[in-house]
């Protein structure tokens, strides 16, 4: 199955660790997706919504659309609707509900992800406040309050996984 990615820039430290760990998740699980191609939309939605139109035309084959951005997520969906190619090319990527939302009810996205807002803040609250009383560790893990203790990964406090949002909940958040 031909994938395509649309991703910021080819330099965000961000975009690189997660098409990385994208790239490294279908090697390992799933042998049967490749990615043909990845766009670069330079933080502009208009570009993203062109990128994604292109890739449809050049890559006929393609089956998903994997938009790493919430600016990326909601305009390869209204390509992809565009094209009328509505569930036949599954998009799903990291976003916000609230750019998502209208293309979760038309079901051109079934699902995608983004990390748990209020759980980051205040992770990011406890992780400040140990880090200036000198009491943050080098290693292991790190006890945040009554949100639980969470591994540390060299200067970075693991988080966990992110949230699925779809039909089902979308309408419980809005951010």
């Amino acid at each position: 199955m031909e994938a395509a990615v649309i991703s910021s820039t080819p330099t965000d430290p961000n975009q690189i660790e997660w098409i990385g760990a994208l790239e490294k998740a279908i090697q390992e699980k799933y042998s049967n997706i490749s990615i043909v191609t990845t766009q670069y939309d330079y933080g502009d939605p208009a570009t993203s919504q062109a990128l994604t139109s292109d890739v449809l035309k050049a890559y006929p084959n393609v089956k998903v659309i994997f938009a790493t951005t919430s600016y990326a997520v909601p305009a390869a969906a209204e390509a992809v609707d565009k094209a009328g190619k509505k569930g036949e090319v599954y998009v799903t990527g990291l976003a916000n509900p609230d750019v998502v939302r209208e293309y979760v009810k038309n079901g051109v996205v079934e699902q995608f992800v983004l990390w748990d807002v209020v759980k980051m803040g205040k992770l990011t609250m406890h992780v400040a406040r140990a880090v200036a009383d000198g009491t943050m560790p080098q290693s292991g893990t790190f006890k945040a309050g009554d949100l639980g203790e969470f591994e540390l990964m060299g200067d970075n406090v693991m988080l966990g996984l992110p949230f699925v949002f779809n039909a089902d909940n979308i309408d419980d958040y809005h951010f």
